[in-house]
């Protein structure tokens, strides 16, 4: 393994990688969202009510009266409005990839943190 500077070369081959494919993910997104708009549509996340049982199952394992999210990639802020509907109170942040969706929830969703972040 070669030393470059502080970095090794599979290192920074690695971090390259995996850039490449969150830009990939992120043009599939964005197709999408030009198709759909950024909305669930675009999300590609099946029927609602299949979203719905996914959320209730991640739900399930929060604690305590006001636990802390972390939702990495959160999209337009789906599980987030889950536990609003369902009357759970959290500390909500999302980390999301797309920008289109990054702006989307904190407009729907004022009273939350969401980053975009890779």
């Amino acid at each position: 393994m070669r030393t470059t500077g502080e970095e090794t070369l599979s290192t920074r081959e690695e971090h390259n990688r995996v850039g490449a494919e969150a830009a990939s993910i992120r043009r599939w997104y964005e197709d999408r969202i030009r198709i759909h708009g950024a909305t669930f549509e675009s999300l590609s996340a099946g029927p609602v009510e299949r979203e719905d049982r996914r959320h209730a199952v991640h739900a399930s394992v929060l604690s305590g009266p006001e636990p802390t999210v972390l939702d990495i990639g959160c999209g337009i802020g789906r599980f987030y409005d889950f536990l609003k509907k369902t009357g759970r109170r959290c500390h909500y942040t999302g980390y999301e990839l797309v920008p289109e969706y990054v702006e989307r929830a904190s407009i729907l969703y004022p009273e939350i943190h969401v980053i975009e972040r890779n």
